[in-house]
């Protein structure tokens, strides 16, 4: 084991570890020799102060426990110089020397972790309790053993009555040895820290004088001989103390072995106060010998205790150094005041702010600084303020001019004395405007943030690094109808479908993963069970080495429902061209048929009884043409013939017939509109409407009940959705039929408006009613809407863009019905189905037309090129390969402008309406037609002369 000091002296040392232990050898034997022949002076056997303990003491702490051989063997040798018999004495002195010094050593070390430089008080005290008192004592047996051992002593000796005065003979020499020698050694040998300046060597001259005339007055002069003067011995203490407080362990220690070295040798000379003459050494040697152990005792720890005093002193005047340093230099204000207020001290820093001196500050109240509505505040706070509670802080604004201010954070300290009574107030005042505007920033940052968070739409969810849920925003607590309280610290996957849960674990890993998959679509729980769909969004943060999530929510109700609606408005455009498709084909065979039968009536005679078939054959075909307008109807593609009406006039107008219809078991109801709302409309198709509704309505209420009729007004700002779609914003006519019949299931109201749909028993309803009441409202530019629940009845609400009723529109006579449809005409006739055009050329021809016949608009171009005469009429279908009916009458136009046009179709094309110029009459036969129908009408406009503009390019 090394002590501590070891490296700091030993790297002073240029001697090798041999090498020190030679010359601690030599020293023990000078000092042993030295000691030796003093002792002989007075005819003992044992020296008063005994060096070598003292060197063996020394040489340990300085250079550690690597010495010991070095006191080892400076002992065999000094016995061996000594010529002291016996082996066993010899190495009895050598092990008492060497383990007494390490065991001082060690004990130091251990419990006072001994400084070699004894410069406190703690070190010297534990010098004195080891060194001089244990350690010596293990030296002393060991030597008072090995003289009994080697025949020196008798072993009565050591008998415990006789032990304690044989082993104390021993033990002082050790003990004054330590106290002594080894504070000279180890004072000399540490660094000397102290400036030797001519002031300070003239006062250590001094002090050294003064010591040597006290010693020689206290020793050798003619009135202090006999022990009556023992008191005179201590006038070279003054000296000692000067010595001691003025240059430290250094003059204590020489100080101490001058006068114990002079003593000794006085009274070795028998000179002194200590001197009792021949027969008395034992008490002369203990009286001398308590001298310089009390002279060396307080000597020492004067030493000490001032060193120590000094460091503490310099100590705090560098601490108060380094405080004011740092109270001076800090841009805070630092103040002191008294309980009432009046300042004590006041930093630099403080004088600047309150630009003022320091002497005029100090004496100022510290409270007058702040505003006097303000000042309570603090006061009340100070007052609770305790030792185990001393500090106090507050945020204050303070005016520094007309319209501005600061903001200042004071902490105060309360100081207390003894009694833990209040002495004083330290203040800490610090401008804390930039914190208080950032904190101001950061508060109006955090409510946009809320703002903008209760703003949104869309719901959005903080998750933690758990997934449990920090924030939740009024959108989602509507979205899932739970309050943001009870989600806080609960797991997100509450809100969501059990069958979704699993999706959104795997949506969450893809996230986390190299390819994020974006938006999810799962179903909201909803409390009471139910689910609604919504779009789910999920990015993660890190915030503070924590990891966040934001799940962003949105519900798609109405998006599904709107998409539902465009689903649905596509199937029914497709049910729609292919029942205008079917209608067209069919009205094409029923034009066929219809005219070979007319052709085939005319030539049977009078009489014959096939006349009453081919009537019946009539009646069937007139049947099925009303069903292809209702298909064409739902297609949109049947000819209006819209004119202003007042929406009240057409449902007043069929009260009786839907009395009749309706029967007695059912009430009707009418509540019509006042102003009265004005439509553009159809009236047959209007009363066709609402008669279907009402036989709807009628087949519901099986038992009876109540159908209610309503007209009204409706003005939207904004596009609106209804159920059957939205509606743009405008003006707009209600017609509200509502009955209190069975109503109808979410699954009837997904089909309702499709063609051939009916939940009548097969061969009560085609299925057409209410397709066609679909179409005529699209087609009339309105919207409708239908509220119903199974048990609750149904309602039915029709929006129609309302008109302006002022200005009536004024119908033209029609043209007279012509007298004789015969003609010797030219009629150019495209028809591209064979038997259509096969049938109409012979119909024509009966009634004498010259009639030009083409499959298509190509060979009808072909065919008027090479025809040199007039052509007076063209006769086209609509649609045909290749170009349509208008676009070949349009390039006719151009080279024969006086030619009038007649469409004939099996749609009920608008196109037709288009070809003309505003204000134009567009001549239009929807097959299928009679053929009287048709010469009829081929007759008519062959004879307006003047009364029609003929198509033009333009």
């Amino acid at each position: 084991m090394t002590l501590t000091v070891e490296p700091t002296f030993t790297k002073r040392s240029s001697f090798s570890l041999p090498m020190r232990a030679i010359l601690l050898a030599a020293c023990y034997v000078i000092g042993g020799l030295l000691g030796s022949k003093s002792s002989s002076l007075m005819g003992g056997d044992v020296p008063l102060v005994w060096a070598p303990s003292g060197i063996a003491l020394a040489a340990i702490l300085l250079f550690g426990y690597r010495m010991w051989w070095g006191v080892a063997l400076g002992a065999c040798l000094f016995t061996f110089v000594q010529g002291t018999p016996g082996a066993f004495f010899t190495l009895a002195t050598a092990i008492g020397n060497t383990i007494g010094a390490v065991i001082c050593a060690y004990l130091l070390e251990r419990f006072v972790e001994f400084q070699y430089s004894m410069d406190r008080v703690k070190y010297v005290t534990g010098f004195i309790l080891f060194a001089c008192l244990l350690g010596t004592t293990v030296n002393a047996m060991f030597n008072v053993v090995g003289l009994c051992y080697s025949g020196q002593l008798p072993w009565d000796q050591i008998l415990w009555s006789r032990m304690f005065s044989t082993v104390v003979i021993w033990w002082v020499p050790n003990a004054m040895g330590a106290l002594v020698v080894t504070p000279l050694i180890l004072a000399w040998a540490a660094p000397d820290s102290m400036r030797w300046t001519r002031r300070r060597m003239l006062e250590a001259a001094c002090c050294g004088a003064g010591l040597l005339i006290g010693i020689q007055l206290s020793f050798n002069s003619w009135f202090v001989y006999g022990v009556e003067n023992y008191p005179l011995a201590y006038l070279p203490y003054p000296f000692l103390i000067w010595g001691a407080l003025r240059f430290g362990l250094r003059g204590a220690a020489t100080g101490t072995f001058v006068v114990s070295a002079l003593s000794i040798y006085e009274w070795l000379h028998q000179h002194g106060p200590f001197w009792e003459g021949k027969g008395h050494d034992n008490t002369s040697m203990m009286l001398i010998g308590c001298y310089i152990g009390v002279i060396a005792v307080g000597n020492l720890l004067l030493a000490a205790a001032a060193v120590e005093r000094e460091t503490a002193v310099r100590a705090t005047v560098e601490s108060e150094k380094r405080y004011r340093g740092v109270v001076e230099d800090q841009t805070d204000l630092i103040c002191r005041f008294k309980p009432d207020g009046t300042l004590v001290f006041v930093n630099q820093a403080y004088c600047r702010f309150h630009a003022g001196p320091r002497q005029k500050l100090i004496g100022t109240n510290f409270f007058e600084a702040l505003p006097e509505q303000d000042r309570e505040i603090p006061l009340a706070d100070f007052a609770r303020l305790t030792p185990s509670n001393p500090i106090q802080s507050y945020d204050d604004k303070v005016v520094v001019g007309p319209g501005q201010f600061i903001w200042q954070q004071c902490v105060v300290r309360a100081l207390f004395d003894e009694e833990d009574r209040i002495t004083e107030f330290q203040a800490v005042v610090q401008d804390i405007t930039r914190r208080k505007q950032s904190e101001e920033a950061l508060r109006r940052g955090e409510e946009r943030l809320q703002a903008i968070l209760h703003s949104m739409p869309d719901g959005v969810i903080v998750l933690n690094d758990l997934g449990l849920v920090t924030l939740f925003n009024p959108a989602a607590e509507t979205i899932f109808q739970r309050k943001a309280a009870q989600m806080l610290d609960r797991s997100v996957d509450e809100l969501f479908a059990a069958a979704d849960r699993q999706r959104y674990g795997e949506y969450l890993a893809a996230q986390a993963g190299k390819n994020p998959t974006g938006v999810i679509e799962v179903n909201a729980l909803q409390p009471d069970g139910s689910l609604s769909p919504i779009d789910v969004a999920v990015s993660e943060i890190s915030r503070g080495g924590a990891r966040m999530s934001i799940v962003v929510v949105r519900d798609i109700s109405s998006r599904k429902k709107l998409e539902d609606q465009y689903r649905q408005a596509q199937k029914m455009e497709a049910v729609g061209r292919l029942a205008g498709g079917i209608a067209h084909d069919f009205n094409n065979l029923m034009q066929a048929i219809l005219g070979y039968i007319n052709l085939l009536d005319r030539r049977l005679p009078l009489g014959d009884p096939n006349h009453e078939a081919v009537e019946h054959i009539q009646k069937s075909l007139a049947h099925a043409s009303s069903l292809t307008r209702q298909l064409l109807a739902f297609s949109r593609k049947q000819v209006l013939t819209p004119k202003l009406l007042p929406l009240n006039t057409a449902v007043s107008d069929m009260n009786h017939l839907l009395e009749r219809v309706l029967g007695e078991t059912i009430q009707l109801k009418l509540k019509l509109a006042d102003p009265v709302p004005w439509i553009r409309a159809d009236p047959g198709q209007m009363e066709q409407m609402i008669l279907n509704l009402a036989i709807n309505a009628r087949d519901a209420m099986a038992q009876g009940g109540t159908l209610g009729i309503e007209t009204g007004n409706a003005d939207f700002r904004t596009e609106t959705e209804l159920s059957s779609g939205r509606i743009a914003a405008g003006p707009y006519a209600v017609l509200k039929i509502s009955d209190t019949g069975c109503g109808m299931s979410s699954e009837v109201q997904a089909h309702l408006f499709e063609p051939f749909f009916t939940t009548k028993e097969s061969g009560k309803g085609t299925g057409l009613g209410l397709s066609n009441v679909y179409g005529l409202v699209k087609q009339s530019g309105g919207e409708i809407n239908v509220h119903t629940q199974e048990g609750r009845g149904t309602t039915f609400e029709i929006y129609l863009p309302r008109f302006d009723g002022s200005v009536a529109e004024v119908e033209a006579p029609g043209p007279a019905a012509p007298k004789q449809t015969h003609g010797t005409e030219t009629v150019l006739l495209v028809e591209d189905e064979e038997l259509v055009r096969l049938m109409l050329v012979e119909v024509l021809k009966a009634a004498d037309y010259n009639v030009l016949d083409a499959r298509h608009g190509a060979d009808a171009l072909e065919l008027a090129r090479l025809h040199k005469g007039p052509i007076d009429l063209l006769v086209t279908d609509m649609t045909m390969p290749g170009f349509s009916g208008s676009e070949l009458a349009k390039r006719l136009a151009g080279p024969r402008p006086q030619m009038r046009v007649l469409f004939i179709s099996g749609y009920s094309d608008v196109e037709a309406a288009q070809m003309g110029k505003p204000n134009q009459t567009v001549q239009y036969l929807q097959k299928p037609f009679h053929p009287d129908a048709f010469l009829t009408k081929t007759r008519q406009i062959l004879d307006q002369k003047g009364m029609d503009v003929p198509i033009s390019v333009n």
